[in-house]
């Protein structure tokens, strides 16, 4: 196994009981499993590649992942033109059970793209985030490429901007990342797109989103601070609900990438980005040891123990919630009902 994993997202297979993400340094493909055990599912298949978001397609078996080139892109963002080599956005099919890579499909070669997250709808066309030329490109059941939306002159491009993203109930909900985050529904039909005002609070810095079973939706940000958001009018408007403090390991740099729902539970993949440090990269997956009142938890991840800093929930969490915390092995869950 490498000496750094550097995850951007997660998915989990409930076949398989584990979570599976990819290394955004070496493009590496690992199952962790809830004992905290991680096996290398594939290897880096094209040197420079590294994974992007993360989904799971239980209908074709498959990983699904994009791949891009991180250090042209952190050239890009910081000295204004790529680093190294060209700069592919790929969207690579892995097979669950063999790890071996099925699909390599191309989304552009050309300009600066970024493929960031990735998600399926309920026939089987997958959506992809372009953050900084700010558009979402579809790949349709049979691997056909085209643009989707496109949001030039809405969106500011040249930065990270579009960029978490999940198909629900007919629409594709997209968020922006800079400033005060803008929360886009996209008709799955016709394209067009309307934004959700988020009417009691600003959110910044989204990364990941996922829906739960009521259809609230866990944002997860690289701000620290994860809330929930929850719409009574068909997602015309929201509001969030709760916010909750990200787990900050042994840096206050740690920050929250994306959210899974299993078995009703959140759980959210937390990261170092802001050093080279294996010892203070430490991702975690973890879930929320939650009570009004502060918590200091311990837990294992990736094979190495460390101790997360105390969180809260806010006010903002409505006081019909309840909470029940399960030990799942090493890994600490919480079921949260509203």
């Amino acid at each position: 196994m490498e000496e750094m994993i550097v995850p951007e997202s997660f998915a989990y297979e409930s076949y398989g009981g584990r979570f599976i993400l990819g290394s955004a340094e070496y493009g590496s493909i690992y199952s962790v499993y809830e004992n905290g055990t991680t096996v290398t599912l594939s290897e880096p298949i094209m040197a420079g590649l590294g994974c992007s978001g993360a989904f799971i397609d239980t209908t074709r078996n498959l990983f699904w992942t994009n791949m891009i080139n991180y250090t042209a892109i952190s050239g890009y963002f910081w000295y204004g033109e790529p680093l190294a080599g060209a700069w592919p956005n790929l969207l690579f099919g892995y097979d669950l059970t063999t790890g071996d890579l099925v699909h390599n499909i191309t989304l552009q070669v050309t300009g600066y793209a970024y493929a960031n997250d990735v998600t399926m709808d309920s026939m089987g066309n997958m959506y992809v985030t372009d953050s900084t030329e700010t558009k979402v490109w579809k790949v349709d059941a049979d691997l056909k490429v085209s643009v989707f939306v496109n949001f030039s002159g809405e969106v500011p491009s040249g930065q990270v901007e579009l960029n978490g993203m999940r198909a629900h109930d007919g629409s594709l909900f997209v968020w922006t990342y800079s400033g005060n985050c803008v929360l886009y529904k996209i008709n799955l039909t016709d394209a067009t797109w309307v934004r959700v005002p988020i009417v009691n609070r600003n959110i910044t810095l989204v990364d990941g989103i996922e829906f739960a079973a009521n259809g609230d939706m866990y944002v997860s940000s690289n701000s620290r601070e994860n809330v929930l958001v929850r719409s009574t009018d068909k997602w015309k408007t929201a509001n969030v609900i709760a916010t909750f403090e990200a787990a900050v390991g042994k840096d206050p740099a740690y920050s929250s990438q994306a959210f899974v729902i299993v078995a009703g539970v959140p759980y959210v993949l937390s990261i170092n980005w802001y050093t080279t440090d294996p010892n203070y990269i430490q991702p975690a997956i973890w879930t929320y040891l939650a009570t009004n009142s502060t918590n200091s938890i311990t837990t294992s991840s990736f094979g190495s123990s460390f101790t997360m800093s105390t969180f809260t929930f806010s006010t903002e969490m409505d006081s019909s919630s309840s909470f029940i915390v399960c030990g799942i092995t090493s890994i600490f869950a919480l079921i949260l009902s509203l």
